[in-house]
């Protein structure tokens, strides 16, 4: 899964297709790490990434140093939720990216005859 939105980088670039690459968890916070590619046959390509944006997420809500994390037991313990799925609902969430479009990543399987 990715979301697709143009985003001009500070280069002139515009890339299209944003793809959660990474989480990471301690004990206080959680992160997500959000990649900007040109477009999906970038990212399949194993192109580098032209933004990288991490979103940190406090696991302590007493805190005000970063959003609390969407990540909550209960929401990880329903059915068909995912530390993903969870991410890019947050995302849609954010003013950045309220009129991004869902991608379904596409997979070729060859068989041989």
């Amino acid at each position: 899964m990715a979301i697709k939105k143009d985003h001009e980088c500070e280069t002139g670039v515009i890339g299209n297709y944003w793809k959660i690459t990474m989480f990471t968890h301690c004990e206080t916070v959680e992160s997500m790490r959000l990649s900007l590619y040109k477009d999906e046959g970038a990212r399949r390509d194993n192109k580098k990434p032209l933004l990288v944006q991490d979103f940190n997420f406090d696991l302590v809500t007493t805190s005000d140093l970063y959003p609390v994390s969407p990540f909550k037991i209960e929401e990880m313990d329903k059915e068909g939720n995912n530390f993903k799925k969870i991410g890019y609902e947050w995302l849609k969430e954010q003013d950045q990216f309220l009129d991004c479009i869902d991608v379904l990543e596409t997979v070729t399987v060859e068989v041989e005859k």
